[in-house]
């Protein structure tokens, strides 16, 4: 006999479930179990009295779910770490959770938890959003995420959907570093991000708008950061070890080396915060320059 006492219907897909498990994570979903509900065909079970819910979820996302919720053999999925003292169990199943699970697994958290209320899911969910995409700059380069590179499995293309799902859940301490990512898609913005089930994210016009403002600004800002310590050079002076020698050079450098605007903002789309080596301006500089001078320049330029 088949096991379960709901059936969940998404899409073109049944699930046969249990609905106490369900009923326990989410009030939504008890509720709805608490309606009446129509009886399935007798040709689509083999036991009667087991009532059937259609959802208006895709059933790639439900599967999602469900694999979270109803794990078999007691296996857990992979997310970050919780509270010590989980208080249900949903709590207790994603205690297990290590790693960042695959973005269109995280996103269908965020989006069902959101739904049917399942908080827990819900919460962890987005505090993985929260450490992927920081608002606190000092926790953006404690967590070692300025290498300029997202989590893996998290893609910059991501970040499309991730605005999505901070405009849904109002969580929006993460939209200024999605944004930022979002800038630097170049046409792949406008195009958007598949979900699995089909269902393309793109953004609204007034966030496309800032995004692709965003982008130029981001240049800006990269080549300000540069120019800055080396036209200050003069501060350098005091410092020099070569009798001015690093002035003439940092002054070289600024003139020559960084190119035009074009250049930099080429440089901006690939990496967010670009770093001195992007610019080639690395470690050979120290041939040029004595060491006093060049510590300025970098703790100038990161400080920056």
């Amino acid at each position: 006999a088949l096991d379960g006492t709901v059936i969940l219907v998404a899409g073109k897909t049944k699930f046969r479930v249990y609905r106490g498990i369900l009923a326990e994570h989410s009030t939504v979903l008890s509720e709805m179990f608490a309606l009446p509900q129509p009886e399935p065909a007798a040709s689509e079970v083999s036991s009667p009295g087991c009532p059937v819910v259609e959802l208006q979820d895709s059933e790639e996302d439900i599967r999602c779910l469900l694999r979270l919720l109803i794990p078999r053999r007691r296996k857990r999925l992979a997310i970050y770490t919780l509270s010590p003292r989980p208080s249900t169990l949903m709590s207790l199943a994603i205690r297990f959770f290590k790693e960042i699970p695959p973005f269109d697994d995280l996103s269908a958290y965020v989006r069902l938890g959101h739904k049917y209320q399942i908080e827990d899911l819900l919460e962890q969910s987005l505090k993985i959003l929260e450490r992927c995409f920081p608002h606190d700059y000092k926790h953006w380069v404690d967590s070692k995420l300025s290498a300029r590179t997202l989590p893996p499995p998290i893609k910059p293309v991501h970040a499309i959907s991730v605005v999505h799902l901070t405009r849904l859940t109002g969580r929006t301490s993460i939209l200024p570093l999605a944004f930022v990512y979002c800038s630097t898609l170049g046409a792949a913005l406008i195009q958007g991000y598949t979900r699995p089930d089909g269902t393309r994210d793109t953004l609204n016009l007034e966030d496309l708008d800032k995004c692709l403002n965003l982008a130029p600004q981001l240049a800006q800002a990269n080549l300000d950061t540069l120019i800055s310590p080396l036209i200050d050079s003069w501060q350098l002076g005091p410092k020099c070890e070569r009798d001015h020698e690093c002035i003439s050079y940092a002054n070289r450098y600024s003139s020559s080396r960084t190119g035009p605007f074009g250049q930099v903002l080429s440089i901006a789309r690939k990496e967010i915060f670009p770093s001195l080596e992007t610019y080639g301006f690395d470690s050979n500089a120290v041939h040029d320059m004595c060491i006093p001078c060049w510590e300025y320049i970098k703790t100038r330029y990161q400080t920056q």
